[in-house]
């Protein structure tokens, strides 16, 4: 062996020897307890949570190279600056003028692109944040921030207390958006179950970028199938707006512009509320039943409109498991067999890829409505399925539903 490859060989040993004789130097990755954590909306402690705890707070999940020296020192001194720069663990310590001034400046860097840092997202892509977010994060920065009033009984049926929660904006535009989740009509009332109400995904997707436009947005319980069959959904979505109605002034909304917005069979029993005449009972012994339950503007995600071509599995429950496909209840049931010329404005928007309801429900609604004079819009997206990604499209749903509802309610308000 040649005396040039003894001394590299040496010199690869004393490599070796150094990096295994600097694991042994150690790294502080002690979490310590919270002394005052920060307090905001659920939203905003997810972001962040998501997007900023790792380096700005003492819950950092260490990753496997944080664990390797000399990586390991170079993330420790990192961590240190920066929750020296801001910790999220720390924040109540902190002055209500310093926290302000926090709060803009990550809404700077985020607008700007800088936070979470860009080596942080290639390895967390989970801390990508998308428009909803940044909407979120903005507001919050603003210190505009909603509130939720939970459980507001709307109304009793079957010996069932019927709940929304109505989200109140920071800065409401002084129009209420009736809010109808998805459930294929059913409602599973199982102790632990999430109510209709509250379903995560949507209300993300949906009711949160409604309320940080301004909208006063009440999102609905109902009834649900198999034990409350047609036409129980319907009676209640049709209770809530009469409900809303009757106390518009109370909640800060016009009575005589409601709009209303629903994926799937939620979008069903809004379009109901918009080509149903809505008539209330004059002789109705409770003032809010004589309250008309025609909206003014709707939007449809996802809608099924011709209960009749759907899957019996799917509409049979809600249904009655009736025995033929176009009886008299798939009808009645059915938006299209409603529509006449004084119907609400209707945006539709329906993915080309959906199997569970296919688009052809939308495209059908659409001419329907079209034929009788209504203003319609149907957006096809051919890269969606069941359900339809807030930010599929261009301009994004969000956006198409933002635009459609500020036009209708805002710009012409049509009477009630």
């Amino acid at each position: 062996m040649s005396s040039e490859r003894k001394v590299g060989r040496r010199l690869l040993w004393v490599l070796i020897a150094v990096v295994i004789i600097i694991q042994l130097i150690p790294v502080d990755r002690s979490h310590p307890p919270a002394r005052s954590e920060i307090e905001a909306p659920p939203e905003v402690m997810e972001i962040l949570r998501t997007a900023c705890y790792d380096c700005h707070s003492y819950e950092t999940d260490w990753p496997w190279y944080g664990y390797v020296a000399p990586v390991s020192w170079w993330l420790a001194h990192h961590l240190e600056e920066a929750r020296e720069e801001m910790n999220f663990s720390d924040w109540g310590l902190m002055e209500p003028g310093k926290q302000a001034e926090l709060r803009e400046e990550i809404w700077e860097e985020v607008e700007e692109g800088e936070m979470p840092l860009p080596s942080y997202r290639r390895v967390h892509p989970e801390a990508r944040l998308d428009d909803r977010q940044h909407r979120v994060l903005e507001n919050w920065s603003h210190g505009e921030v909603s509130r939720v009033d939970s459980d507001v009984v709307y109304g009793t049926a079957a010996d069932r207390v019927l709940l929304m929660d109505v989200h109140h904006p920071e800065h409401p535009k002084g129009v209420g958006v009736i809010s109808v989740a998805g459930s294929a009509w059913r409602a599973d009332e199982a102790a632990h179950a999430e109510p209709l109400k509250e379903q995560r995904g949507y209300v993300e997707a949906y009711v949160e970028p409604l309320v940080a436009a301004g909208y006063t947005v009440f999102s609905l319980n109902h009834r649900g199938a198999p034990p409350f069959p047609y036409p129980a959904a319907v009676e209640d979505t049709q209770r809530a707006v009469r409900f809303v109605r009757h106390h518009a002034e109370q909640f800060g909304v016009a009575a005589e512009a409601l709009g209303a917005v629903g994926f799937s069979s939620g979008a069903n029993l809004v379009s109901l509320l918009g080509v149903n005449d809505g008539r209330g009972r004059a002789d109705a012994s409770d003032p809010v039943d004589r309250e008309s339950s025609k909206v003014q503007c709707v939007v449809g995600l996802a809608t099924p409109t011709d209960l009749s071509r759907l899957r019996r599995d799917l509409v049979g429950p809600y249904l009655g498991d009736e025995p033929q496909p176009a009886t008299a209840v798939s009808l009645e049931a059915s938006p299209v067999t409603h529509v006449t010329a004084d119907d609400a404005p209707t945006l539709l928007v329906h993915g080309e890829r959906d199997r569970t309801v296919p688009s052809s429900q939308s495209v059908l609604f659409e001419q329907r409505l079209r034929e009788s004079g209504v203003e319609v819009k149907l957006v096809l997206l051919e890269d969606q399925a069941h359900p339809i990604a807030p930010s599929a499209g261009e301009p994004s749903v969000v956006e198409e539903l933002l635009e459609w509802l500020d036009r209708h309610l805002l710009e012409s308000p049509s009477s009630a």
